[in-house]
């Protein structure tokens, strides 16, 4: 008998009682964690590139709709593929999933993640009410949009 197997996945100290179905036994959670860390700057790419699918994802969604709308009324042939229908009501459909079961976008959870990895502060809330609030609203220091007040960001 071999002590040391070539397809035990966990090491012989792990403290596991030697079963007979030892080869089989599932890694141990610091194997895994091992696998999962990544440096600061990579989860910060990921984090961003997570960022740019999401944000493409929620254009199609809202974009794809006016394109249908608009296309049949120009008669434009593409907005009735099957391919682009199914594709942008099964986006929709998720949506709506989410919004009805009250489950956070799994985009949304991992890019939080992917963010704290790279010790960024992550955000709470949703991902459109988070960057539509950074998009629509502008952290001026306080009077700074009075007028005859003068500040540094305004001047």
């Amino acid at each position: 008998m071999l002590l040391h197997s070539p397809w035990r996945l966990t090491p012989p100290s792990s403290g596991r009682p030697k079963g007979r179905f030892a080869p089989f036994a599932p890694p141990l959670m610091s194997n895994v964690r091992q696998l999962v860390l990544f440096d600061p700057p990579l989860s910060l790419l990921l984090a961003d590139a997570v960022l740019v699918i999401h944000l493409g994802i929620a254009v199609f969604v809202v974009v794809g709709l006016l394109l249908v709308i608009v296309g049949n009324l120009e008669r434009w042939g593409w907005v009735n593929n099957a391919w682009f229908r199914v594709a942008h009501v099964a986006a929709i459909g998720i949506v709506v999933a989410e919004s009805w079961l009250g489950f956070v976008c799994p985009l949304t959870t991992l890019e939080m993640w992917l963010r704290s990895r790279a010790g960024e502060a992550s955000y709470g809330g949703g991902f459109i009410e988070h960057w539509l609030q950074q998009l629509l609203y502008y952290n001026a220091p306080p009077g700074c949009l009075l007028p005859g007040t003068p500040c540094s960001p305004c001047s």
